[in-house]
């Protein structure tokens, strides 16, 4: 009976870390999105776009549908801007796992883009405007974005582990030039530790039980 109780115990901790694990998931493929004129902080601009006015929602020439393309003024020359978004990141601990997926297209000129994942606690901010000084200081990862590319392409998945506490966390993306199509699309961000399916929940109890009972047909033997 104490076997039992024992497992007992361990399957309702098992099922109360489980159904507190947080995580967070940006599925968006700009499909009826809007874009605002917003700065990033603590407590404003959270959980939508956010753009100087560079980029726009088209809702054709994506992959396959609407997507963010960034399309600057051209008598300004290859002009870069700063499309973005902030999500609430309280019980997302250090160490919570990421990982992003999107695609992109990059065509013409010489201007390799950037996405950024950070964070920002307290006073700190993410400004529509240029030059972004607090991108070098609060993002954890970045990849290139390659120039010069004409189709629709796959990002190399970018995954790894948040490296603070932090209140907000932020997904960021930095491209330039004049000539060509830019813009992603398709994009997926997953951060914290998805929640156990129930039937895997139960599957380990089952079993938990199943060795609680063994051991005791053995004792008793």
């Amino acid at each position: 009976m104490k076997q039992v109780k024992f497992v007992l115990v361990v399957l309702c901790s098992i099922l109360l870390v489980t159904s507190s694990a947080l995580a967070f998931t940006l599925t968006e493929d700009f499909s009826g999105a809007s874009k605002y004129q917003s700065d990033l902080t603590t407590s404003t601009g959270l959980n939508q776009w956010n753009d100087l006015e560079r980029w726009q929602i088209n809702s054709a020439g994506g992959n396959p549908g609407a997507w963010a393309q960034h399309t600057p003024r051209t008598d300004l020359g290859p002009e870069n801007s700063l499309l973005f978004y902030g999500f609430d990141a309280t019980g997302l601990s250090a160490g919570s796992a990421f990982s992003l997926d999107f695609d992109f297209i990059n065509g013409g000129g010489s201007f390799n883009g950037t996405v950024y994942l950070g964070g920002l606690t307290g006073s700190e901010k993410i400004s529509r405007f240029a030059p972004w000084a607090d991108l070098s200081t609060t993002n954890f990862a970045s990849g290139t974005i390659g120039n010069n590319t004409n189709t629709w392409t796959s990002f190399t998945t970018l995954s790894g582990l948040v490296d603070a506490d932090y209140d907000v966390l932020y997904l960021a993306f930095n491209m330039g030039g004049t000539d060509g199509l830019r813009g992603v699309d398709n994009i997926n961000l997953q951060v914290g530790a998805p929640v156990p399916e129930p039937a895997t929940v139960l599957l380990l109890g089952s079993g938990l039980i199943g060795l609680a009972w063994y051991g005791r047909k053995r004792k008793n033997a």
